[in-house]
């Protein structure tokens, strides 16, 4: 990290605002990358747990009629 920021240093200071608004923006995209992964991944299996104990609701229901 510290040979990144002396070779920032050494730059220019359109080149090294380049790099780092490079670099912030490649970690906001893999970021967000991952917590839609992750987030699917959870509604996923969220939404067939769901799914079950409605269907399980719904069998109850029609057995008691």
């Amino acid at each position: 990290m510290v040979q990144f920021f002396e070779f920032l240093n050494t730059c220019s200071t359109f080149r090294a605002i380049s790099y780092m608004v490079f670099i912030l923006l490649s970690l906001l995209l893999s970021y967000t990358f991952i917590i839609n992964l992750i987030d699917k991944l959870f509604k996923r299996f969220f939404d067939r747990s769901d799914e079950s104990s409605i269907e399980n609701i719904d069998n109850r229901q029609q057995l008691n009629d």
